[in-house]
């Protein structure tokens, strides 16, 4: 990873989804949604971190992340707990993909991000749930 590169985006406003193309034309894998107050951290290096509405916030970089932590030892606090999170976030994902059918799944997405089915496209949603737009309508009604 070079010093420059982005680690994490701070959302201070608005809602970001982590899209991975895998070179397959209409095909993109969804790996997380973020908003307000979160830590947007790409999970592969080939994904981008792409705005669901009008978004704001800070990109750090791995270079300020560590001169961050050196110069104020007491921000590791700070850091673990965004760790943390981030972490959790992808447990949640892993045991939802691992666990849930998909109308488990969906349902879990309605009740823990619900703006994500306001803001996100269609194909988005069925492809973070793992779905064909046909089995999304029919998990919608």
């Amino acid at each position: 990873m070079k010093p420059t590169t982005p680690t994490a985006f701070f959302i201070e406003k608005g809602h970001i989804m982590e899209v991975l193309d895998i070179g397959v034309p209409g095909k993109v894998i969804i790996p997380l949604f973020f908003g307000p107050g979160e830590f947007a951290v790409r999970c592969h290096p080939r994904s981008n971190l792409k705005g669901l509405d009008k978004v704001s916030g800070n990109t750090f970089t791995h270079t300020m992340i560590i001169q961050t932590l050196r110069k104020f030892p007491e921000s590791h606090v700070y850091y673990r707990e965004m760790r943390r999170l981030y972490h959790e976030k992808v447990q949640d994902r892993l045991r939802s993909l691992q666990t849930m059918s998909d109308q488990e799944r969906y349902d879990h997405l309605k009740a823990t991000q619900p703006w994500v089915l306001k803001l996100a496209e269609p194909g988005d949603i069925a492809a973070y749930l793992g779905v064909s737009k046909e089995v999304l309508r029919e998990l919608r009604k």
